[in-house]
């Protein structure tokens, strides 16, 4: 997956970009299947320093559900999947706290056991499709999305 040679961008190739592997979401390493643990490195890549998204849009762009995992403690597949169930039931039954602009950590604990920044994506996605609508005026997301790359996000409710 990633090109030999040089750092920084060179390291990106095949879907793999430094939004991604560098974020921050993923702690201070990064994405750890971004590396293979020889020439191709967070240090190397990253510079040793990691991507923080400005603004929701960025955010959204780089998002990895890699960095979505169950939050608390030991559990089976099964168990997760629940876990996942009662976000999206939480998401259908109560759109204002689990599936809005407003979606934090706090007012939709459900999704937020699967991790802080699913609460984060959410409430981002609903932002970044109320700029998209025609009536109103569009905020910019602000800073600039040194990220290279992107992915496409599909969702609604």
């Amino acid at each position: 997956g990633i090109q030999r040679g040089g750092s920084g961008p060179s390291c990106w190739t095949y879907g793999f970009n430094r939004g991604q592997c560098c974020n921050a979401i993923f702690g201070r390493e990064g994405y750890s299947m971004c590396w293979d643990g020889g020439e191709f490195t967070f240090a190397r890549c990253c510079g040793g320093k990691v991507f923080e998204p400005h603004g929701c849009g960025e955010f959204v762009t780089h998002f990895g559900f890699g960095a979505v995992g169950y939050t608390g403690g030991p559990a089976s597949p099964a168990e997760i999947g629940k876990v996942w169930e009662r976000c999206a039931s939480g998401m259908e039954d109560r759109p204002v706290e689990c599936n809005s602009v407003n979606t934090t950590a706090r007012t939709c604990p459900e999704c937020a056991l699967l991790s802080p920044h699913l609460t984060t994506y959410i409430r981002c996605i609903r932002e970044e499709q109320q700029k998209g609508m025609p009536s109103g005026s569009r905020p910019s997301a602000g800073g600039e999305d040194d990220g290279v790359g992107s992915f496409t996000v599909v969702g609604g409710h």
